[in-house]
């Protein structure tokens, strides 16, 4: 909080100041009408504008005393309305970033009762804020986990520390949503845990997302697989008429080459061991 400057009483309201000048008038007039009651001095406008040195500077003692009492007075005052008007100015803009979070929260006390919800969170879970303020917050956009052992807003409860975790809660008509939690305690300035804010962060289209890419995949998967399927016939196919060609080629010409030998004359010694060759060559490639 900013010091609080005379001057910032221009603007604002002196009434505490002027109150201190009154009563110090008061209290002179006062003072010099005890004078000639109790001590029978004369002379009341004498008392008043002349006063006896010592008398003056008693008067002025309190005097001062009243009037810096009322200016102090005023300054508090003053950082208070200044506090206030901080404190409302924060709260309001707090309330603004509550209500236009583009994810639904919501905030409950160590019960387990809805405080407040946003505009985001009752879209969310499709009731109005009146049907979830007041209520349990496992009677309103209920998860797996609500009244069970394993409830994280009762572990943030137990340990006081911040939890985010994935979840698919329920809305009242029985559809469901999936979100990502974030819960985290709310606690009082000096420090005590009152409550616990959640934001939900509505995920449905990136799960959807992720099972079309999901499907896509093991539908490149099965493609990829046919056409492995389809490869592999082809080679059978292929390895087939191949096998079927150059066996019919390979009987033909060992055919011819038996032919060949039992015409050649025996005296043909080097292209009867030519023929032979041949036709072992033949037979190992059949």
């Amino acid at each position: 909080m900013r010091a609080i400057k005379i001057t910032d009483f221009k603007s604002r309201d002196v009434r505490v100041i002027l109150i201190g000048i009154g009563l110090s008038m008061l209290f002179w007039v006062l003072e010099s009408a005890a004078h000639i009651f109790f001590f029978r001095d004369t002379g009341f406008l004498d008392q008043i504008l002349y006063p006896p040195p010592h008398e003056t500077w008693m008067r002025l003692t309190v005097v001062s005393m009243f009037i810096g009492f009322s200016i102090y007075c005023q300054m508090m005052i003053s950082a208070r309305r200044q506090a206030e008007e901080a404190a409302t100015r924060a709260n309001a803009e707090l309330t603004q970033i509550f209500d236009t979070a583009a994810d639904g929260m919501r905030l409950i006390d160590k019960d387990f009762m809805v405080l407040r919800a946003n505009d985001t969170f009752s879209r969310l879970s499709g009731l109005s804020k009146d049907e979830i303020v007041g209520k349990k917050c496992y009677d309103v956009f209920r998860g797996p986990l609500c009244k069970t052992k394993g409830c994280p807003l009762t572990q943030i409860l137990r340990d006081g520390e911040r939890l985010q975790y994935d979840t698919e809660k329920i809305r009242q008509d029985g559809s469901k949503v999936p979100c990502i939690v974030t819960a985290t305690p709310f606690r009082e300035p000096r420090g005590e845990m009152i409550g616990i804010v959640e934001d939900f962060k509505d995920i449905s289209a990136r799960k959807s997302f992720e099972e079309e890419l999901l499907q896509s995949r093991e539908r490149v998967r099965d493609l990829a697989a046919h056409l492995q399927i389809l490869r592999e016939e082809e080679r059978k196919h292929v390895a087939r008429e191949i096998h079927d060609e150059l066996g019919q080629a390979l009987t033909a010409l060992k055919m011819d080459i038996h032919w060949l030998k039992h015409r050649l004359p025996p005296e043909e010694h080097l292209l009867i061991e030519k023929i032979r060759m041949m036709h072992k060559i033949v037979d190992r490639t059949i």
